[in-house]
């Protein structure tokens, strides 16, 4: 094991700055191949937020004191279908922001007393859940405290909330199905390269072939080790350099805050695949030049 390790980092120091040009072209294959990897991973967790959350609004009765808006917020947070905070609004938030969205004249409001009721915005953990919140919205002890929708408002809302949650169902599918087939695609491009990179470097190995040629039995299985667990170093060091470029290389690329992209990228799941994945990948390469170019 030791003249094993001792042949295989006499060969790469013996040709240094080529072993260093490989590493470095396996790293960037692979840190491409992560950044493509990780916005994966953030479209889907955007995707999902979309398809899982939703939000109802409903407005409080204009009679309900403050201190019982409160423990109605707090009961509706603890609900398992609601994903905390519930967003509460007066009635004067709500016209100032109508107000100055449409560019309304507040003095014609106050003439014709036309004002807005307070509210409450209430963020659903998954979409749908919205039927069971609110029929549980319409029975006691909640009902005496939200005003009624009307049947044409409600029903409008309702075809709204479908149509959404049909059309991101649609756009998730979709996407989802385009992404996973231009990840494999990917998958196998970088596979290739990885592979081309690795026989351009043993394949200009002359005087070694041409030793090998020479050998047979056990002397020629000894020669060729070393030459197989360079390879393997190559692909393990190409990996490992990965990691920093990656999180260097991200946020120039994206031009932004990556913090959440990252959040959502399983990195160290990922390392492990690639490592695994590209020392198979040169011990086949490897494999493959010494039995093609050393045959006799």
């Amino acid at each position: 094991m030791s003249a094993l390790l001792h042949n295989t980092f006499k060969n790469i120091r013996h040709d240094f700055f080529r072993a260093a040009m490989t590493v470095v072209a396996i790293a960037m294959l692979v840190t491409l191949f992560n950044i493509v990897l990780s916005l994966f991973f953030g479209g889907k967790y955007l995707i999902d937020s979309l398809t899982q959350q939703a939000t109802l609004t409903v407005y409080l009765q204009d009679d309900i004191d403050f201190t019982e808006v409160n423990k109605t917020i707090r009961e509706l947070e603890a609900l398992p279908e609601i994903a905390p905070p519930v967003a509460y609004t007066t009635g004067e938030d709500a016209t100032n922001a109508v107000t100055g969205a449409f560019s309304l004249d507040t003095n014609i409001l106050e003439k014709y007393n036309l004002t807005l009721p307070a509210s409450l915005t209430i963020t659903l953990r998954d979409h749908e859940d919205f039927e069971t919140v609110k029929t549980l919205l319409a029975t006691p002890p909640y009902a005496s405290k939200f005003q009624n929708l009307s049947k044409t408002q409600e029903a409008r809302e309702n075809k709204i909330r479908q149509d959404i949650a049909r059309n991101i169902g649609t756009l998730n599918s979709i996407t989802m199905r385009t992404i996973v087939w231009v990840i494999a695609i990917f998958f196998v491009v970088i596979t290739l390269l990885m592979s081309h990179v690795l026989h351009i470097h043993f394949s200009s190995r002359h005087e070694f072939f041409a030793l090998l040629k020479m050998l047979s039995g056990e002397e020629k299985t000894s020669a060729q080790g070393p030459l197989i667990v360079e390879g393997m170093t190559y692909a393990a060091c190409g990996v490992l350099l990965s990691i920093p470029l990656f999180f260097i290389t991200l946020p120039i690329a994206l031009q932004k805050n990556t913090s959440a992209i990252i959040a959502q990228f399983p990195i160290t799941n990922a390392i492990l695949i690639e490592l695994l994945v590209s020392i198979l990948v040169s011990i086949g390469i490897g494999s493959f030049v010494v039995a093609w170019y050393g045959k006799k």
